[in-house]
């Protein structure tokens, strides 16, 4: 009960993750990517904690009026890079799963590889998003982002093994939580690249044997 009252709690004071009306104007577009930018340095090179709006604005090169003309709090920065990076990791993840020749074991294993990746260079960002709590499994966006990687599962199962699939929606939640859940704890908990890697190859192999792929 205690830990379900300062749950509520944190949700109640949690800050509006919204970023504010999108800049049309390519002047305004440059200064939100400035912006974004710079958050993004401060967050690799500072770290979490020393993250916050007057030092996002400071290397920005902008004042904190400006910035708050395009983000309410740090949390909106923050949910703004992590929107962009999950477009990227999509991409990314999409691109080897669609590459032509490998067989889809191999096709599934360079996806992995990818993520895992991603998964590591967006490890200071998860962190931020946390401490800002504005990391919200629950949220729209997040359940948005879930949905979106569990279809790119299906679509390639659906292309790799479609007269095999018995239970295609359940196969592919099982398969993105898998992966999801193994990459965000060996991006924190992995010596190195080499170690990562690791991971990520075994975790290819294991799903590919549970599909039948290999």
């Amino acid at each position: 009960m205690r830990a379900k009252a300062r749950y509520a709690d944190e949700m109640s004071r949690r800050p509006d993750v919204k970023p504010r009306k999108r800049p049309r104007q390519r002047r305004a577009r440059e200064t939100e990517r400035a912006i974004l930018i710079a958050a993004e340095r401060v967050l690799v090179e500072e770290g979490p904690a020393a993250f916050n709006t007057n030092r996002v604005a400071e290397v920005a090169g902008v004042s904190i009026g400006s910035l708050y003309q395009y983000f309410p709090n740090k949390a909106a920065i923050l949910f703004r890079l992590h929107v962009v990076e999950n477009a990227t990791t999509f991409a990314a993840v999409s691109a080897a799963l669609d590459r032509e020749g490998p067989s889809a074991a191999r096709r599934l294993r360079g996806a992995i590889r990818v993520f895992f990746e991603t998964e590591r260079a967006e490890a200071p960002l998860r962190t931020a998003l946390e401490l800002a709590s504005a990391f919200d499994r629950d949220a729209a966006h997040y359940r948005e982002v879930e949905q979106r990687g569990v279809d790119l599962v299906r679509r390639f199962l659906d292309e790799v093994r479609p007269a095999k699939r018995r239970e295609p929606g359940h196969e592919a939640r099982f398969v993105y939580l898998t992966v999801t859940s193994l990459a965000e704890a060996a991006s924190v908990r992995a010596s190195g690249p080499r170690a990562l890697r690791r991971y990520a190859d075994d975790c290819a192999g294991m799903i590919a044997r549970h599909l039948a792929l290999e």
